[in-house]
């Protein structure tokens, strides 16, 4: 029997429908290295030598250029764009079934028929909201991510600053010593050409010297160090960066209570975890949601022997055997190692504060102690030499060794002063939020 609707007509409407679904079409991008390359190169060199002095300026070039923001922006970005898109209705599925009748009672040649089904399936659970929902939360948990490595480096970007500087003082107080060893050496020769002295005291300043220099290419070394950091947070050259006004020490060190609400409140660790754990909260919603079966819905319509039928088949799925148990289970297990990792981190956090403020207290007086009694001892000590010396009761090479022990007061003093800014910055990095006040800057983030 000829069907009204041929056989062909029908496989069009199906190639159309797919057709029609397939919007979307693949855009390349492709990768240049080297262009990339000399984009980055000719960014570096942007900012002059010595231009970067202040913290807001190297703050701003961090949130601009820093390859882990960058990078954790990226990440937020692409989880926003997957909430953005609404989690589409499912797709409705088509099916032709053509058919040929042959035998007994079939009168002249073979007939043919068709049989077409129209099916969609109905969640009855919310879970489309739910997983929009999901997709919004983990956008905002990429947010705060981001957000935390941006405080991370903010923090780590003042420990540098502040670290360039204390290792440009030391570099020129060590460039003062290495003078001073030079011009001793040269003074115990004069005396031992003046058989004032022997070779072996010209041999030990000779040591001394050499010592010193060391010591010298050392607190170079160093300084370029922190130089490189700098320069990695804020994609410029070593030479951008100029030493600037160190931020006045404070003298008084905040309480443990105080440390403790500082860390709860801005610590980024605790703020990421504390954004996972309101997604795998509403994980775990959507996956005991994922218990209720989808309701299949279908319209049927068959042609047959001159006959048309129709039918509205519907079907579910009884939840008897799976009702999403390893889902749930995975979900609900996510969700408790999310609590378990945020309490580990406040171990941590309470533990580090502890320690940090220890270690503040404890080289706060070691630099008080050189400060008030080691520098003008030694300051009393180069004063009586000289006015010895001057007065024929004390020899040069008594002299030469007091400016020496001198100097290197004058240097223990400057690396202890460096150790505490060192220990601010520490305990800074435990509580997750800036302590220390810059020149010009509130000591928080603008």
């Amino acid at each position: 029997m000829e069907t009204d609707l041929p056989l062909r007509t029908l496989v069009a409407v199906l190639i159309a429908a797919t057709s029609l679904a397939a919007c979307r079409t693949y855009e390349p991008a492709p990768l240049d290295p080297a262009a990339l390359i000399a984009e980055l190169e000719t960014r570096r060199r942007e900012i002059p030598d010595g231009e970067i002095v202040t913290l807001a300026r190297a703050v701003a070039l961090m949130r601009e250029r820093d390859p882990a923001i960058l990078e954790a922006r990226a990440a937020w970005r692409t989880a926003q764009a997957l909430a953005d898109t609404p989690t589409p209705l499912p797709n409705p599925s088509l099916e032709v079934t053509p058919k040929w009748f042959e035998g007994a009672g079939i009168a002249g040649s073979a007939r043919r028929g068709y049989e077409t089904a129209l099916g969609w399936a109905l969640f009855l659970d919310g879970r489309r909201g739910l997983t929009d929902d999901v997709n919004t939360l983990a956008a905002e948990a990429a947010r705060v991510a981001a957000i935390g490595v941006e405080r991370t480096e903010y923090l780590a970007l003042r420990h540098d600053l502040v670290a360039l500087s204390c290792a440009t003082q030391l570099v020129a107080l060590n460039e003062e010593v290495a003078k001073t060893a030079e011009a001793s050496a040269r003074a115990v020769r004069r005396l031992v050409d003046a058989a004032q002295t022997t070779a072996l005291d010209l041999s030990q300043a000779r040591l001394e010297a050499t010592d010193v220099a060391i010591e010298l290419l050392d607190s170079r070394e160093a300084e370029d160090e922190v130089r490189t950091r700098l320069a990695a947070r804020t994609g410029v050259r070593l030479a951008a960066f100029a030493p600037g006004e160190l931020p006045p020490l404070p003298t008084e060190i905040p309480s443990e209570e105080d440390l403790r609400k500082l860390t709860i409140r801005d610590h980024p660790a605790l703020a990421r975890i504390r954004a996972e754990y309101i997604v795998a909260e509403k994980e775990l919603h959507l996956e005991i949601a994922r218990q209720m079966p989808a309701l299949d819905l279908t319209f049927a319509f068959e042609h047959e022997e001159e006959a048309d039928t129709y039918a509205l088949p519907l079907g579910l799925e009884l939840p008897i055997f799976d009702r999403n148990q390893p889902g749930i289970a995975a979900a609900r297990g996510r969700r408790e190692e999310v609590r378990t990792a945020y309490a580990a981190e406040v171990s941590r956090a309470l533990t580090a504060i502890e320690a940090a403020r220890a270690l503040v207290v404890s080289r706060q007086r070691r630099l008080e102690l050189l400060r008030t009694r080691g520098l003008p001892a030694a300051k009393e000590a180069l004063d009586l030499a000289r006015r010895a010396l001057d007065a024929g009761a004390a020899d040069a090479l008594q002299v030469l060794s007091i400016v020496k022990s001198e100097r290197e007061v004058k240097v223990k003093t400057l690396r202890a002063e460096q150790s505490l800014f060192e220990a601010w910055f520490t305990l800074e990095e435990a509580c997750g939020a800036p302590l220390l006040a810059f020149p010009g800057e509130s000591g928080k983030e603008s």
